[in-house]
């Protein structure tokens, strides 16, 4: 276990320390909301103005300016990627560890998501843009692969979407400072687990992305550093922050968390947070293989993480539509599990569970690029993903083909921390 990270200041935005706080003091709590409100509206732009808010009162200000900060972390660095769509933060905590966070924009221009739509007879595209996140954001460029009579319906649309004005950006946020998960492909793996971030140091992500981002910030995916369900409490109070009409006012469905297959804390996260978009870092189509990507599936056997894929498909209260459905994410390595074979197997896996629409799954291959791990593996040919999309597509599983980006600023999860650490080290 990592040790307990303690902060001083405390994060403002922190709701469990923030209300704690209050409630010690005999004052109302209620006075938290009107603080969060006002910071997330841009109506005050520091501890001390405070004292302009209505209702709040005044002998409260210095004492939260002696226990608490606007944010306790700072933004390092920033990167733009040559094509303007990417923006990665590299943010320093207070106690000094790294973090990452990746702007991905759209509608800035005509190579953005909406205009990489694809018909089903088309090969996936080289993006040449790079990556974000281990090869995992649903921000991400995409080539999108769809059956049957959408074809058509999606070339009427890409056709709408020509002048398209829709500017946005989806923020790719982390929830430790490295991860305990180890997957193979993924350089925070490399890293182990070094601690897990509080509610509050999750929040000034997005306060600190608003500051640095083209567009207004839309979307939020939890698949950066760390495991989000291996921190559940935090993600789950950020997440309730950042969807809270009173506070950031993200819609539920636009917040996405990603997990390995932490199975008790999918039943949780969907007890607690039904609304909120699942993806599952899938990888492989075997119990077999798959532990040899993702080792925490010796844990958690795919038989019983697929049973909670169950469970969650057929749960009312997540409400799958067309414009929702769990992501499975399928990193693809050469030699690896880029086979026909491994196509098949995880056809016969998803189909059952695409439901009576064949919307409720929805499959992202995710073409690897190499990263700074020990595996020599290697990125898979264009043939390769082709067949690979092509059988997943004819067995009537919606399947899409994403290429990342920020490659040019190691947009990849992990990347920028880990290679400042060596820079460091060699210093």
């Amino acid at each position: 276990m990592p040790k307990r990270r303690h902060l001083s200041p405390l994060p403002i935005f922190d709701e469990q320390a923030l209300i704690a706080f209050l409630k010690a003091n005999d004052f109302k709590p209620v006075h938290a909301m009107t603080i969060w409100h006002a910071l997330a509206h841009g109506k005050i732009h520091s501890l001390a103005e405070i004292k302009n808010l209505d209702n709040v009162p005044k002998k409260l200000v210095p004492m939260l300016e002696a226990k608490f900060a606007l944010t306790t972390s700072t933004v390092q660095k920033v990167q733009h990627a040559k094509d303007q769509q990417t923006t990665k933060l590299l943010i320093q905590l207070q106690d000094g560890s790294n973090i990452e966070t990746v702007l991905m924009h759209f509608g800035n221009n005509n190579a953005d998501d909406d205009s990489s739509t694809t018909s089903a007879s088309s090969p996936p595209r080289e993006d040449g843009n790079g990556k974000n996140r281990a090869n995992e954001g649903p921000g991400a460029r995409e080539t999108k692969i769809r059956t049957g009579g959408e074809e058509k319906k999606n070339k009427n649309k890409k056709k709408k979407k020509k002048h398209n004005t829709n500017r946005r950006s989806t923020l790719c946020v982390s929830s430790q400072v490295g991860c305990r998960m180890g997957c193979k492909f993924c350089a925070t793996g490399t890293m182990g687990l070094r601690g897990h971030l509080l509610s509050g140091e999750i929040i000034e992500q997005l306060y600190h992305a608003r500051q640095h981002s083209l567009n207004p910030v839309r979307n939020v995916v939890f698949m950066g550093m760390g495991e989000p369900l291996d921190n559940f409490d935090s993600v789950l109070a950020a997440v309730t922050a950042m969807s809270d009409p009173r506070r950031f006012g993200l819609a539920p469905s636009r917040i996405t968390v990603s997990t390995v297959g932490v199975i008790p804390y999918m039943r949780r996260l969907r007890r607690s947070a039904p609304q909120v978009q699942l993806a599952i870092s899938l990888h492989a189509p075997t119990q077999e293989l798959r532990e040899k990507i993702v080792p925490t599936a010796r844990a958690y056997p795919l038989e019983k993480l697929m049973h909670a894929l169950d469970e969650h498909l057929e749960d009312p209260r997540v409400n799958l539509n067309s414009s929702r459905k769990v992501m499975m994410e399928y990193v693809v390595i050469r030699g690896v599990n880029d086979s026909d074979e491994c196509a098949r197997q995880l056809l016969d896996l998803l189909k059952p569970r695409i439901g009576k629409s064949g919307k409720n799954v929805i499959l992202n291959l995710i073409p690897y690029n190499p990263t700074d791990v020990p595996e020599n593996y290697e990125a898979p040919t264009e043939e390769r993903v082709r067949s690979f999309h092509s059988i997943i597509r004819e067995g009537g599983v919606l399947v899409t083909v994403r290429y990342e980006k920020g490659q040019d600023i190691s947009g990849a999860c992990g990347q920028l921390v880990v290679q400042a650490e060596k820079e460091r080290k060699r210093g």
